[in-house]
């Protein structure tokens, strides 16, 4: 991908590609970066160059590895690897202030999930079919979250939601006659 070193915007999602996952060296420009619906293997590339990153998409390919540090892609809005074969722990999510959507469905991921305080912009958080362990993670500081998907999995401890971010709220005016 070094011919590409100015490039912005990376997509080759639903086709028949396949090989190892390219490096994103020297792509310190790129702001989406989509391989989605392909034949791709190997690990995931390292991220820790990549700032002005927003969306990272590769799910639904044939990837292995861990999932790399996320903390110098503070612009991303977007992640998805779901339906891969990654292994090991997830990163922290901390400082991601952006981070809109975060899915990691249907690997081999172990751990604990990640504290999800300070995500306000958080709406959707996905991590079922996986081997993670420990407790729930807390949901008070996730202001816009709107789907947490976690079945699964092997987690434990008190679910704490609160009302304002319950799917369905329901809202009952009184009447009288």
């Amino acid at each position: 991908m070094a011919a590409y070193r100015s490039s912005k915007y990376f997509s080759i999602s639903d086709n028949a590609a396949f090989g190892p996952l390219p490096s994103l060296a020297g792509l310190a420009h790129l702001v989406i970066f989509d391989v989605s619906y392909n034949y791709l293997t190997g690990s995931l590339p390292d991220l820790s160059n990549q700032s002005e990153l927003v969306r990272f998409e590769a799910y639904y390919n044939q990837l292995d590895g861990t999932i790399p540090d996320l903390s110098h892609c503070t612009q991303m809005t977007d992640f998805d690897v779901a339906i891969n074969h990654l292994t090991g722990p997830l990163p922290a999510l901390a400082g991601l202030a952006q981070l809109q959507g975060f899915d990691v469905n249907d690997n081999e991921l172990s751990g604990a999930l990640p504290a999800l305080s300070g995500l306000p912009a958080l709406t959707y958080f996905g991590a079922a079919s996986n081997h993670f362990t420990g407790s729930l993670p807390e949901f008070a500081d996730v202001p816009a979250l709107q789907m947490f998907l976690a079945f699964d999995n092997d987690l434990t401890g008190r679910c704490r939601i609160s009302p304002a971010q319950a799917p369905c709220r329901r809202s009952r005016s009184a009447t009288t006659d």
